[in-house]
């Protein structure tokens, strides 16, 4: 099911701008940064498929562009995402 079909208080960017960054699952976090799943698949499933994969966010953030090739998304647009996380510690009031 989409999210947009999901109760509000269950979508993950509902949820991040009601409870905050640590009410999120690491699968909801990187769901919003994904932004979309596939065709019968949302993005928080995508997102616990990828972190199933790599054992991780930790891991994930750390895989090499080659191992980020091999999945079934975008791996452009992965990487990206990957890249833009990595890059958060940096800005602490964020």
């Amino acid at each position: 099911m989409a999210i947009r079909h999901w109760p509000v208080g269950e979508r993950p960017r509902e949820k991040l701008l009601a409870r905050g960054a640590r009410a999120l699952s690491d699968a909801e976090l990187l769901a919003i940064f994904l932004r979309t799943g596939h065709a019968g698949k949302s993005a928080v499933a995508l997102a616990r498929d990828i972190l199933g994969e790599f054992g991780g966010l930790s891991a994930l953030l750390l895989a090499d562009q080659r191992r980020l090739q091999s999945l079934d998304v975008a791996a452009g647009h992965l990487q990206d995402t990957i890249d833009l996380i990595s890059q958060l510690p940096q800005f602490p009031d964020c």
